[in-house]
């Protein structure tokens, strides 16, 4: 799933909060997930967009 899916995945699933993962894990599936979370507030205004890094928690 790339990031377009991405957003229409969360607008169809309307979750509250989403974290991105699985992404720059290889050469080819570099993303920019900042991009991303641009396109994913602009698009899914209800949603909470938290980018963590490495080994960062979010408590709920």
């Amino acid at each position: 799933m790339g990031p377009i899916e991405a957003i229409e995945a969360i607008k169809l699933v309307k979750p509250k909060i989403v974290i991105p993962s699985h992404y720059n894990t290889f050469t080819r599936i570099h993303q920019e997930v900042e991009v991303f979370a641009s396109m994913a507030e602009r698009e899914a205004t209800e949603v909470e967009i938290h980018i963590l890094e490495p080994g960062e928690t979010l408590e709920l």
